[in-house]
């Protein structure tokens, strides 16, 4: 009843070593895609009805026909995929196809399988009316990703990438069948020496985003017509905004993504694997939503909850405070960098990541100077200020040089708030206590910039 499945992948077998009888998709990481297909035929002598049921499921799992890892769609013989997988029925010699796809995009999904919470191995259930049920086994490879780590364990990361690290550290618990992975290779902070001050992607990824920021910027005018506004002069938040984006096809995204998960997870150049026919600023962009991903991945943040609450204490004090009796922006920067030094770690990623903010944000000022500068005695287009959330507007002036400055760290600083400084509360709490607990990480990252 159930043919062979078969990979569209050249190169990759359709099945492990060992023979595996079901659906064998190789080793999978972030980002990446795969496609098998199954042939679902009547080889009886009669007409046999069939249709995939929820499959069993134990604590934790999601129901459903398939894991939630796999989409699933029907071609019916008409060169059409179908989500519907109601009844169909057969009549001898008579086949379809199921078309499986696979790529983990979801972080929660990603940080699983490095934990081994959540294994590549699964099954899908199809039924014959009438006859017996069919148990297909879904199995793969994690292979495994520096996102969705603490900061304590990537900077014992060695060099090579944590792929290196994989296949130094065998897992003796694994099934015979080299299905899955039951842990994460840094599960132990201490069974490690810590070999970075800051996680060595964290370097890689500001080093490569600051000087691709420097040529894009550089180069816009000589590569574009000059009616054509750039991104950055028309939504805040560029490059690491999705809003700001030109480069808007979202599977060639994933895969610009995959790669450059690749590059760091294995320690190779960017340029070895991100694909070269993607413009300066299409890698930029990707560089700047993988930053993001990479953030929003830690699980205690860049500024962890303990040390916001700290943080937050004192600006909440300093807001309460007359205008005359307020700290200085320097020396409200010493006294946080006072409190960050208490985890080192954590207080030089910071930096990193601030210090890009800030050159990005200068190379902005500087380039909008350079090529037109008549614009910055206006008010910002209401298209760019409208990319800014109502409540970081507050207190922007209207216009000129220093609403369109403002505008600019506003924009890029309130992307990297929302993933890179953790507050106990997270997503709860009341909206209009959120809103404010969001301004003063805004402000607190600016106090960085500029």
């Amino acid at each position: 009843m159930v043919d062979r499945p078969h990979s569209s992948e050249p190169g990759i077998p359709d099945s492990d070593p060992l023979k595996f009888e079901g659906v064998w998709f190789g080793q999978v990481r972030y980002a990446m895609h795969k496609h098998r297909s199954l042939t679902i035929a009547n080889t009886g002598q009669v007409p046999a009805t069939v249709n995939f049921i929820d499959r069993p499921v134990g604590p934790g799992q999601d129901p459903g026909l398939c894991p939630s890892w796999v989409s699933l769609q029907i071609d019916d013989g008409t060169g059409k995929l179908s989500t519907n997988t109601g009844k169909r029925t057969l009549e001898p010699g008579q086949a379809f196809n199921v078309e499986l796809e696979l790529r983990i995009l979801d972080l929660g999904l990603a940080r699983a399988f490095n934990e081994g919470i959540e294994s590549l191995e699964d099954i899908l259930v199809l039924r014959v009316e009438n006859g017996r049920d069919h148990f297909i086994p879904l199995r793969g490879t994690w292979l495994e990703s520096s996102l969705g780590h603490s900061i304590s364990k990537l900077i014992r990361i060695p060099e090579g990438g944590i792929r290196k690290l994989q296949r130094q550290k065998p897992d003796s618990s694994k099934h015979k069948s080299g299905s899955v992975s039951s842990g994460s290779v840094l599960s132990d902070d201490e069974a490690l020496p810590v070999r970075w001050s800051a996680p060595r992607e964290l370097f890689r990824l500001t080093e490569v985003i600051e000087e691709l920021s420097v040529r894009v910027t550089a180069e816009w005018g000589m590569l574009n017509d000059s009616s054509t506004p750039p991104p950055w002069e028309t939504s805040a938040g560029w490059p690491f905004a999705s809003a700001s984006w030109t480069l808007r096809d979202q599977i060639q995204r994933a895969e610009t993504l995959a790669d450059i998960a690749e590059a760091l997870d294995t320690d190779v150049s960017f340029d070895a694997v991100v694909s070269s026919t993607l413009t300066h600023i299409q890698k930029l962009e990707c560089l700047g939503e993988y930053l993001v991903l990479f953030l929003q991945a830690i699980p205690d943040g860049v500024v962890t909850p303990a040390l916001w609450h700290t943080l937050d204490e004192g600006l909440r004090k300093q807001e309460k405070l007359k205008t005359s009796q307020q700290a200085s922006s320097e020396d409200l920067r010493t006294w946080a960098q006072e409190i960050l030094s208490s985890s080192p770690c954590h207080s030089i990623s910071f930096i990193l990541v601030t210090s890009l903010l800030d050159r990005i944000s200068s190379e902005i000022m500087a380039t909008i100077q350079h090529s037109h500068p008549e614009i910055l005695s206006k008010p910002p287009p209401a298209e760019f200020m409208s990319s800014i959330p109502t409540h970081l507007r507050k207190k922007l002036p209207k216009e000129g040089k220093e609403a369109w400055r403002l505008g600019v760290v506003r924009g890029v600083a309130g992307v990297v708030a929302r993933c890179g400084v953790r507050d106990e509360d997270g997503e709860g709490g009341k909206e209009k206590e959120r809103q404010a607990t969001e301004e003063r990480k805004v402000r607190f990252l600016e106090l960085f910039m500029g």
